[in-house]
């Protein structure tokens, strides 16, 4: 019996906020052609790097207001 299996969601920090790892944007892709939803989470990368979405392009990316404004002098 063959059943088909609704794609899953690969999740992962572009950046950790415990180590400050920062990992390959190339996932992002290798897991779209494995059939796999992307949420890229962005929000400890942000502050101090930039990200074109429009280029990486996964289909989540939340992000932390708070975070990318915290290191500006007029937060």
């Amino acid at each position: 019996m063959k059943t088909h299996l609704s794609p899953g969601l690969f999740a992962f920090p572009t950046q950790s906020n415990f180590s400050g790892v920062q990992h390959p944007l190339t996932w992002v892709n290798l897991a779209r052609e494995l059939g796999y939803y992307v949420l890229l989470d962005a929000a400890a990368f942000v502050p101090s790097n930039r990200l074109d979405l429009g280029q990486v392009q996964p289909d989540f990316a939340p992000i932390s207001l708070a975070m990318a404004t915290a290191s500006s002098p007029s937060a």
